[in-house]
């Protein structure tokens, strides 16, 4: 197999890692919204936010009464959510 490839395509791997360093060491978060197209615009992710603190809150105030937990409140518990 030849050097050859990888002496010319040197400067362009070195022009690449200048400007595009990799990946950061530190973790990030994934998120996955599946919507329909025709609901894809702007402010999606702010009205997905609220119908999720929504649902939580429902979810939080029907375990809440079914579960002892002092000091917990659906609306303290979504605040700690956000």
């Amino acid at each position: 197999m030849s050097d050859e490839p990888d002496r010319l395509l040197a400067p362009v791997g070195s022009a690449l890692a200048a400007i595009y360093p990799g990946q950061p060491r530190r973790r990030q978060p994934v998120h996955t919204v599946y919507a329909p197209a025709d609901r894809v615009v702007p402010g999606l992710a702010t009205v997905r936010g609220r119908e999720a603190r929504q649902a939580l809150s429902r979810i939080l105030r029907r375990l809440s009464t079914r579960i002892f937990c002092p000091g917990c409140t659906p609306s303290s518990s979504v605040s700690r959510a956000r």
